[in-house]
């Protein structure tokens, strides 16, 4: 894949990732995001011994990464990221949520147009019963005294 027209996955300031100074993520960190750039990102981690700052660290799929792998085994405050697992997690179920509501909103808007249906089925039995005269669109009613036809 060409570099230039790799786009690294959106995230900003908060977002929860894992990182580890190796690509192979043999011993991952988590961090979550402080500074965003272009193609890379600042990465506050927390481990059971330490904490600090990842500076300038590569997203895992990013095809500029394995000319840099070197620097990065010799540079211990750079690294590679993704997404933790718990960001993926609440990114899918973004989507869903997305995808419900609009599927909400068209059976509401179906739920309307029943309702509107209904509501003229229903006039249209109290004129019958009421012996008014029959609308334009709609057929004669037959009344008691009308011949029955063979």
């Amino acid at each position: 894949m060409n570099t230039q027209n790799w786009t690294m996955p959106e995230v900003g300031i908060g977002t929860f990732v894992v990182v580890d100074s190796n690509p192979d993520f043999k011993h991952p960190s988590f961090g979550i995001v402080v500074a965003t750039y272009p193609r890379a990102v600042s990465i506050y981690i927390v481990t059971e011994n330490d904490y600090g700052i990842m500076t300038d660290c590569l997203h895992v799929s990013d095809p500029g990464l394995e000319t840099v792998e070197k620097i990065l085994r010799q540079t211990p405050h750079r690294g590679v990221w993704d997404l933790a697992p718990v960001e993926k997690e609440r990114r899918e179920a973004t989507r869903e949520i997305r995808t419900l509501r609009e599927e909400m909103e068209r059976l509401k808007a179906t739920q309307h147009e029943f309702a509107v249906q209904v509501n003229h089925v229903q006039q249209s039995v109290t004129d019958v019963r009421n012996n008014q005269p029959a609308r334009r669109g709609r057929p004669p009613k037959v009344r008691d005294t009308d011949p029955v036809p063979n």
